[in-house]
């Protein structure tokens, strides 16, 4: 008898814990995931979720529940059009970058109003 005791204590103290704590049901992580990735890639990634406490199983875990609290993937996934493709080719080739000292300067060279001036603009009538 003093044996069945012992051998239901851990599972009784665990479920008493549950109920404690409010908990209608637990949730055991008992699936696998595994897919082939990158090693540098994985390296990299690994290394940034260190920084910030994270392991990369939570991180994972993270994804997926934003997923499905978004019904979908939490970012925008698209094909850039020729134009936007054409940019950005030209950037990482360092082509028609335009150097500005701060946003005042890169919105005179690009002819545009700051959202200050176009208040005053529109104030002044």
């Amino acid at each position: 008898m003093f044996n069945l005791l012992l051998d239901l204590y851990p599972i009784c103290a665990k479920l008493l814990l549950v109920i404690l704590a409010g908990v209608k049901e637990m949730h055991v992580k008992t699936d696998f995931i595994r897919t082939r990735i990158e090693p540098h890639l994985k390296a990299e990634v690994h290394a940034l979720l260190n920084e910030i406490g994270m392991t990369p199983s939570q991180a994972i875990t993270l994804f997926y529940k934003q997923i499905q609290l978004k019904h979908g993937l939490p970012f925008d996934v698209s094909i850039p059009n020729a134009e936007t493709a054409k940019t950005i080719q030209e950037a990482r080739a360092n082509k028609n970058l335009m150097a500005s000292k701060d946003k005042h300067d890169l919105f005179q060279k690009l002819g545009l109003l700051t959202y200050r001036e176009k208040s005053f603009m529109a104030f002044k009538g």
